[in-house]
């Protein structure tokens, strides 16, 4: 039986010969037309491929014991859950925070179990999901690094206005002070009638922030966070480092560093 490693590479290959079996002749091409073709008809397969490189770059590093959960759609992509196994690496966080939890929860856990040391806290406002994906942190064995919250959306008041967000009293209790990384993929829009749901994850999280923390922001080309990201660069004493250009649009930040 092949093992995972070749059933990836074999995928990619697949993907690669699509592409190239589908490309059009060069010699009938003008710049226009190559422009065209990038954007509106080889877009998706070459999103497709880029998603399977970062796929199968998340199980060589992380080596997962059993299949990490579906990617992309309602999900992170896989080129996101990369960025933040990257900064997890990179900064040896010891309090990771997320809004949302799922995929990102589990590649968090992995990184900081390689690192050897640290913790994430996950808040999600669906019990259902929040339940599963406890349940897929008891399958990779990472239950001693992640925790779930349940906290359901609730009436929020920042500045004279009422948000609809994770209810704060869930995690009243616990010792969220120093936060080292905070990841912002959540809550979801779905049904909540309200502009830029996710902008109180800086209001309410900023002054538990360690110094030079890093703040990840998915879904980052959408209009609501692009506005989010631009009131908490005003309001906060906060630099934008990075922009990449992932599926869904990653921005990270960063808390000033004391002096700064």
């Amino acid at each position: 039986m092949p093992s995972l490693k070749d059933t990836l590479l074999l995928a990619g290959g697949i993907a690669i010969g699509w592409m190239l079996a589908h490309k059009e002749p060069a010699t009938s091409l003008t710049p226009v037309d190559v422009t065209d073709i990038l954007n509106d008809r080889l877009n998706e397969p070459f999103q497709n491929y880029r998603q399977l490189e970062a796929v199968i770059g998340l199980y060589q590093q992380l080596n997962p014991i059993a299949p990490l959960p579906p990617m992309r759609r309602w999900a992170i992509s896989p080129d996101f859950a990369l960025v933040i196994m990257q900064q997890v690496r990179k900064t040896q966080p010891q309090l990771v925070v997320e809004a949302s939890c799922g995929v990102s929860t589990i590649v968090t856990a992995y990184t900081l179990q390689q690192n050897g040391s640290g913790r994430v806290v996950a808040l999600e406002q669906d019990e259902h999901f929040a339940q599963i994906t406890r349940d897929r942190l008891i399958e990779h064995k990472l239950d001693h690094i992640a925790t779930v919250i349940h906290a359901p959306l609730a009436p929020l008041m920042l500045n004279g206005q009422t948000w609809s967000w994770y209810n704060t009293a869930t995690v009243e209790d616990m010792d969220l002070q120093n936060i080292d990384m905070l990841t912002i993929d959540g809550p979801s829009q779905w049904g909540i009638d309200q502009a830029m749901v996710r902008y109180p994850a800086l209001p309410v999280f900023y002054d538990r922030l360690s110094l030079g923390a890093t703040i990840l922001v998915d879904d980052a080309d959408r209009r609501d966070e692009k506005r989010a990201i631009k009131r908490w660069l005003k309001a906060y004493d906060l630099v934008k480092t990075t922009e990449l250009e992932t599926e869904k649009g990653t921005v990270i930040l960063q808390k000033a560093a004391q002096g700064t």
